[in-house]
């Protein structure tokens, strides 16, 4: 994982009419990420893990294809609707996390869970 400065325009209006800055910004990008996934991909994993039994089988299907794609904290929240406990949203979070492409989105995911366990849980291994 790395930090990758990128421009980032924003607009801000002042009382003589609106200005446009470019400002410098951080954004921590997985920097193991060569292939990342489309969301017609993510819908063939989630095809692929309704045909599973249980979770266990489907947090394996789903780490082999971490293995070969990466995906964007937006397709690991779509992922996570396949799960009704905070336990199952757990596995997916903890499955998926070396495997996002945009880390320093992943912190918003910890509004999906309700359990104060699985929240601390969640927050410190996002902090690791």
């Amino acid at each position: 994982i790395f930090f990758k400065v990128t421009d980032v325009e924003t607009s801000a209006r002042s009382d003589t009419g609106r200005s446009s800055t470019n400002e410098k910004k951080a954004v921590l990008l997985n920097s193991d990420c060569t292939d990342f996934a489309t969301d017609n991909d993510v819908d063939k994993l989630k095809v692929k893990l309704l045909s599973k039994k249980n979770i266990d089988t489907q947090i394996t299907e789903a780490k082999k294809f971490f293995k070969t794609k990466c995906l964007s904290t937006k397709q690991v929240k779509a992922l996570s609707t396949l799960y009704k406990t905070d336990a199952e949203k757990y596995k997916l979070f903890d499955a998926s996390y070396p495997f996002v492409s945009d880390s320093d989105n992943f912190m918003d995911l910890v509004v999906l869970l309700t359990e104060p366990y699985y929240i601390n849980r969640f927050i410190a291994m996002v902090r690791m």
